[in-house]
């Protein structure tokens, strides 16, 4: 889990690598989707020149030396190209700009040019490679070895694959492994390999495959604890047979963090199985929870937040989960004591002056913070003593309401450093939030219980919840409550 500071968390910028400034950046000829073709050309006899670049976060744009559209863009403008150096076929969907430069949201290049003048629809491949993910998938094993007669003999596992189908998108999804062999006969090297693989089951858009490929991403960062982006997929029509890399504008920034086993919350081999059935929940409850998803997935991110904007974000998440869930109970003397004020006042107050205390006694009945923070943390399966869980509920919605009306500390808090305890007790809060929002999210998608404790057998996860006042017991794999919210099916 990476550190907070002060001021701002640093998102994994341990084990960075610098992504390269441009993925394309090429001179070529554009024209409009539909503009005849003479044979035996490949481009039109009228075309624009411009330069193509593409940026490592999939930024496309596209500045032309030639005029090249006479009308306002529409949805459905497709610009198309050809790049002579590197022989290949570009083609532009979701033109969003003109001026300076076309700005693109959707770019697919490729060995042939792809077919059609309106927006493609008919995606029904798509294969996205696992570099950097082999820590967590735990990719097939391969050595060498000398025999007795000086040969050399490459020993490997052989290649496998898994393939899941899904229900909440119209995708079946694979993984596979397999392996490369580069280099001449002297010299050769074998390299392992994984592809993630998904088949659409219906009609799909470029749109609906980057927004699917960014909620994977999303997935992969809470299993894996790194936020590390797919590198760019390939991606093939119906009635195709060449594959197109396809470059989309990405939402924030891509990031290369190295994704090493120490961090992995939860390996593909544990999981293997159930792989299927974990990626199904994802998206069912990403539409069930999309605040708690959102705020999390906010803090977890390449942009840097304020340390008190991470702490607000995290607790917007979890307060966000209880509400949708429905499964916090309300306190029962306080109903009880509501029950009884409302037949009091009956006889006591005028018609206007009831309506006006019942508002305020309806508010009162929803559970307070508290009470929901304490329902969710003490519902996981790590064993924490409810009065440690009391404490630390209090603390949050104390922390919560200080920054909602105060904007920081109380300013008649009379201890000594209050500045700086404050940030210090807002710093160990967020921790914990953090690796309990986290392990609620994976379990609300079906990770098991076992599975869950696991990465608080060792520092730096139990320290973190110590500090904040929630000590695990000696082992998380021993009893452990359990909750009548547990795991998705």
């Amino acid at each position: 889990m990476a550190g907070y500071a002060t001021l701002s968390r640093p998102t994994d910028s341990i084990g960075l690598m610098q992504m390269e400034e441009n993925e394309v950046s090429e001179h070529g000829r554009f024209w409009l989707s539909g503009t005849p073709i003479e044979e035996p050309r490949i481009v039109p006899a009228d075309t624009a020149s411009g330069m193509l670049k593409i940026d490592a976060d999939g930024k496309i744009t596209l500045k032309l030396g030639d005029p090249l559209l006479t009308a306002p863009v529409s949805k459905d403008t497709v610009i198309l190209g050809y790049l002579p150096f590197s022989a290949r076929f570009v083609r532009l969907e979701q033109i969003e700009a003109m001026h300076p430069s076309i700005i693109a949201r959707y770019c697919l290049i490729g060995d042939r040019q792809s077919a059609g003048t309106t927006p493609i629809e008919d995606i029904a491949d798509i294969q996205i490679p696992m570099e950097g993910f082999e820590s967590w998938l735990g990719v097939p094993w391969h050595k060498y070895e000398e025999t007795e007669r000086g040969e050399g003999v490459l020993k490997s596992a052989p290649p496998e694959h898994w393939t899941y189908q899904l229900n909440s998108i119209e995708f079946d999804l694979a993984i596979r492994f397999g392996w490369r062999v580069t280099g001449q006969t002297a010299s050769s090297t074998l390299t392992s390999f994984a592809t993630l693989g998904l088949r659409p089951c219906a009609s799909t858009t470029l749109r609906e495959v980057a927004d699917t490929i960014c909620k994977l991403e999303d997935l992969a960062l809470l299993l894996t604890d790194r936020d590390r982006s797919f590198d760019w997929p390939t991606v093939t029509r119906r009635d195709e047979s060449d594959a197109s890399r396809f470059y989309f504008c990405h939402r924030l920034n891509r990031r290369r963090s190295n994704i090493e086993h120490l961090h992995i919350w939860v390996t593909f081999p544990w999981i293997r199985d159930d792989f299927g059935r974990i990626v199904d929940n994802w998206f069912a409850k990403y539409r069930e929870f999309p605040s708690t998803f959102i705020n999390y997935l906010a803090t977890r991110r390449a942009s840097p937040l304020y340390l008190e904007h991470c702490f607000l974000s995290l607790i917007w998440a979890m307060e966000a989960m209880s509400r949708r869930s429905g499964r916090t109970n309300p306190n029962p003397g306080l109903v009880a004591k509501i029950q009884r004020i409302r037949k009091n006042v009956k006889q006591c107050l005028k018609s206007d002056d009831r309506g006006w205390l019942n508002d305020l006694l309806t508010r009162a009945e929803d559970p307070s913070l508290q009470d929901r923070m304490f329902e969710i943390v003490s519902s996981l399966p790590l064993g924490l003593n409810d009065e440690h869980v009391k404490e630390f509920a209090k603390r949050c919605a104390s922390r919560r309401n200080e920054l909602s009306h105060y904007g920081g500390q109380r300013p008649d808090d009379a201890s000594g450093n209050a500045d700086e305890s404050f940030i210090n007790d807002l710093g160990r809060l967020t921790r914990a939030l953090d690796l309990l929002c986290h392990t609620r999210i994976l379990r609300e998608i079906g990770v098991p219980d076992e599975m869950l404790r696991r990465p608080f057998q060792s520092e730096p996860r139990r320290w973190f919840l110590d500090a904040a006042g929630l000590p695990l017991p000696e082992t998380t794999s021993g009893t452990a409550k359990q909750s009548s919210g547990g795991a998705a099916g």
